[in-house]
């Protein structure tokens, strides 16, 4: 499977960019500036440069498994799927509150979703989308700086099936969430 890699720094006070390109010779890596703060305008601006099929959308806290792009694209076989979001595990928290996050997970996110939109959640951090229906949906709004994954997963779910699988995970930094 080949893929491309699409950096987008959002005005990172790190070193994000610099590290990038050592890996410009090893990788199919662009890296984008966008200077206009925003998760949702980051995601909007890495998307639009995407020229896949299958747009897989990940975030710089997060971890993911060397089998993360072959595990999502396998939901795509059928072709009414539009969206794929998975599980996902806390990093930077108490083992007690991992294990009740963890466990926790789809009865207090995945299943009230549901109910509530008719869909999954396509969690930003950790999800796929069919590049076509991606756009024909308008994709991410770049206004949106948080829910910016709802407010797309409410218009992509309009056109087809959206797919929550325990298979594809992630594990993503929680170490700034407001936890006891």
């Amino acid at each position: 499977t080949s893929f491309e890699v699409i950096l987008v720094d959002n005005n990172s006070t790190d070193n994000t960019s610099k590290v990038a390109q050592k890996y410009l010779k090893k990788l199919n890596l662009k890296v984008i500036s966008e200077p206009k703060k925003g998760r949702g305008r980051a995601r909007a601006t890495g998307m639009k440069e995407a020229s896949g099929e299958i747009l897989f959308c990940a975030d710089a806290d997060t971890v993911y498994p060397s089998d993360w792009i072959q595990t999502g694209l396998k939901y795509f076989e059928n072709p009414k799927v539009v969206g794929v979001t998975g599980s996902w595990k806390a990093l930077g928290v108490k083992k007690s509150i991992k294990k009740n996050i963890e466990k926790y997970q789809e009865l207090g996110s995945v299943i009230p979703a549901k109910i509530l939109m008719g869909s999954p959640w396509l969690t930003g951090f950790n999800m796929a989308v069919r590049a076509e229906s991606y756009k024909k949906c308008g994709g991410f709004n770049a206004k949106i700086n948080a829910y910016e994954d709802i407010d797309l997963t409410l218009r992509l779910k309009k056109l087809g099936k959206i797919v929550y699988a325990k298979d594809f995970i992630a594990k993503t930094s929680l170490a700034n969430l407001p936890l006891p």
